[in-house]
């Protein structure tokens, strides 16, 4: 069972990083019962939320020159 849960959550990791998609979404895709478990699970494993390890893995602004 961990197994999976692992699985899932490296699913949930690639999605948060590479795309703006709502945990939501992402709990649906990678077949977590409900997104309050994902998010769970997530702080459990990681020891931060998904929206701290989205904003974490964010690209950096590309400055602007004129």
């Amino acid at each position: 069972m961990r197994h999976l849960t692992l699985r899932r959550l490296q699913k949930a990791r690639r999605q948060l990083a590479e795309t703006s998609v709502p945990l939501q979404e992402i709990a649906r895709f990678i077949g977590c019962g409900s997104h309050v478990g994902c998010h769970l699970a997530f702080r459990k494993e990681y020891a931060m939320t998904p929206g701290e390890y989205r904003n974490r893995t964010a690209p950096a602004p590309v400055p602007v020159t004129t």
